[in-house]
């Protein structure tokens, strides 16, 4: 039996429409908690650092320290973490805001003279976000601004 394009074409437009229906189903449960918990429809960048002025407020700090873009930072972390301050990845020692991995924050901890530094913390995170792309910058020859 020969099977045409239609088929095809049905088969491929069932599989466009089962894919939308997961992706609408998984919307809710992948959109960022934040803090205060205000429910948010979409990742709005202003309303989210409105409610976070400390956040707005560590994004500003490393942009000056470093150069990397706050915009870039969040969308770093929004894409590492869903801007969640516990998130973990299976099977590595990512974890925090930034998934950085256990090797890379001990050495961001040490350049930074840093100890105490928390993956956990927002600030942390960004002044690590900041680093590690000035680091990246230096030893790669790739600007912070592409």
């Amino acid at each position: 039996m020969r099977l045409g394009p239609r088929f095809f074409a049905a088969g491929a437009a069932a599989a466009l429409a089962a894919a939308l229906a997961l992706a609408a189903w998984l919307a809710p449960a992948l959109r960022p908690q934040v803090k205060p918990a205000v429910a948010l429809t979409s990742l709005d960048a202003c309303a989210l650092l409105e409610l976070n002025p400390d956040w707005r407020a560590a994004l500003r700090a490393s942009q000056e320290q470093w150069g990397a873009p706050a915009s870039v930072q969040l969308a770093v972390m929004a894409a590492e973490s869903g801007l969640q301050a516990n998130a973990r990845a299976k099977g590595s020692s990512a974890f925090g805001y930034a998934q950085a991995l256990d090797g890379t924050w001990n050495a961001y901890r040490r350049a930074r003279q840093r100890p105490q530094a928390q993956r956990t913390s927002f600030a942390d995170s960004a002044d690590f976000i900041g680093w590690h792309m000035a680091e990246v910058e230096a030893r790669q020859g790739l600007a912070i601004s592409d």
